[in-house]
């Protein structure tokens, strides 16, 4: 066991922050943005999770793990449930992760759908549940999703799609946001209005 343990990779000293993210080219005082230079069309802008607005928080937690603040970074009836529903169809349908085991896969592993990976996952998860608090856990899952469109984290989300910044989403734009990560291409409300709109 601690011999595996070893193997993973360090959870120490995350920072959404340090996420690899836009230039933004400003004036002299610092205030007005003159343009935002994304990596190669990619835009992901951090955003602290005192600038989220509460109900976008809200709605990632209904949406993506409903016992987020109360499980350990995983959710054990979870993953029998979706461990059945993948054996009833045959092939993966599910996989039962919670907001700090999909952290954990963004920031650490491949999405390689194997057992080896999903066990680290597991054990990332539950590591990073007792290294951070769960504010911080979900300013990283916020800032680290992606939404489509290009967009990395919240913050561009909702500038790509509304023109707003994250502090300022209402009920309806937080719903249609938080429903993207899970899949940012066929529920994308620009590329398909209909079933963004359903997902929403």
């Amino acid at each position: 066991a601690q011999s595996f343990f070893d193997s993973l990779p360090s959870i120490q000293g995350l920072d959404s922050a340090a996420f690899a993210g836009d230039t933004l080219i400003t004036d002299s005082t610092g205030k007005v943005v003159l343009a935002d230079v994304g990596n190669q069309g990619d835009h992901r802008l951090a955003v602290k999770l005192r600038d989220v607005a509460p109900v976008a928080i809200q709605a990632t937690v209904a949406i993506e793990d409903r016992g987020f603040y109360t499980n350990p970074g995983f959710d054990l009836a979870g993953i029998i449930r979706a461990a059945f529903d993948n054996l009833r169809a045959g092939h993966i349908v599910g996989g039962g992760s919670t907001i700090t085991q999909q952290l954990a896969k963004q920031q650490f592993l491949t999405p390689d759908q194997t057992l080896d990976r999903k066990v680290k996952e597991l054990a990332l998860s539950y590591e990073l549940s007792q290294t951070y608090s769960k504010d911080q856990i979900m300013e990283l899952y916020l800032n680290k999703s992606f939404y489509g469109s290009q967009s990395y984290g919240i913050e561009a989300a909702a500038e790509s799609y509304f023109r707003i910044p994250a502090s300022k989403l209402d009920l309806a734009q937080a719903a249609m946001l938080a429903g993207l990560p899970q899949a940012p291409t066929e529920w994308n409300p620009v590329l398909n209005p209909d079933a963004g709109k359903l997902r929403q």
